[in-house]
């Protein structure tokens, strides 16, 4: 099933997802797994406002975006209460972490879209008497495949720029956290984005193969396993794709640091997010006339 802020109707629904809250254990919600004819069924829902929403200018897009920024910012609680019932964050994290970026990121993108995809001069050595320009036009759809550490800002924000580029977006969000992306959904058509510009399907790894072969171009962030494949698929199509991996992120501390900020900065880099984001920090380095210090500094910090 895909879901707008008006679900898509799906002829049957074989499988659901539960969610429980990972805090206390009790039920969340449920949501339908979207089969091939259902993300098929996104997918054309999706070119078909595409055609319309690329007709407008950057300055015309940047204006329904700021409405979906206030709207985001008017939902923030009801926003807190999906990512936090399903995460187990706590809200402030969810205002810091999730909602805040996405609001930055819909201010930074509705400004400076205009001036990174304006034509650009070419100058190829082979034609130097002719004129050449690259022009940037929009791939159409947009598949996003998001994670379960950052279920907002890493599904409706990765949305911000393809929005403004001109493109649709399907969102296929992490099994474990389907709602933080829908809520999104449903709030920016609340505030005036076209009806099936932005849709999430729910489901499994195999929701997420289907929105790879049909989509146009495929945003990916998750494990380097998941991303291995999602590649070869993409190579296999020859599909465009980015992929945003984990990491074994090192830090380094050199004899002349400030070794209480170094401290600070180590317990907060691991365990920030439960220690769940993809540049936290896992390994330090530390050179040795500092090892003992810096050691207990943080040994103190984390009892």
């Amino acid at each position: 099933m895909a879901q707008g802020a008006r679900p898509v109707e799906e002829p049957l629904v074989r499988r659901t997802i539960e969610i429980h809250s990972p805090a206390t254990g009790a039920r969340v919600a449920e949501y339908p797994v979207a089969d091939r004819e259902a993300v098929a069924t996104a997918v054309a829902r999706a070119r078909e406002a595409q055609a319309r929403w690329a007709a407008l200018d950057f300055a015309a897009r940047a204006r329904v975006l700021r409405r979906v920024r206030d709207a985001f910012v008017d939902g923030k609680e009801r926003i807190a209460d999906v990512v936090s019932a399903e995460t187990g964050k706590p809200r402030h994290d969810v205002f810091t972490n999730e909602l805040f970026i996405v609001c930055d990121g819909i201010g930074f993108w509705s400004r400076r879209a205009s001036r990174y995809l304006a034509d650009e001069k070419a100058r190829p050595h082979l034609m130097k008497s002719k004129r050449a320009y690259t022009s940037y036009h929009p791939h159409g759809v947009i598949g996003i495949i998001g994670p379960w550490n950052f279920p907002f800002s890493l599904t409706i924000g990765e949305a911000i720029p393809a929005l403004m580029a001109g493109n649709a977006v399907v969102l296929k969000p992490s099994e474990v956290t389907p709602g933080s992306a829908r809520v999104g959904c449903e709030l920016a058509e609340a505030a005036g984005l076209p009806a099936g510009l932005l849709q999430t399907v729910f489901g499994y790894g195999d929701t997420g193969q289907h929105l790879i072969e049909l989509a146009d171009m495929i945003c990916f962030t998750g494990s380097v396993e998941t991303g291995r494949k999602v590649a070869a698929r993409c190579g296999q199509l020859l599909k465009p794709t980015t992929l945003e991996l984990g990491g074994k992120d090192p830090m380094i501390v050199l004899g002349d640091a400030n070794l209480e900020r170094a401290a600070n900065a180590c317990v907060y880099g691991g365990l920030v997010n439960a220690g769940q984001v993809c540049t936290s920090v896992e390994r330090v380095y530390v050179e040795a006339p500092v090892y003992d210090d810096f050691v207990q500094k943080v040994v103190d910090k984390v009892k």
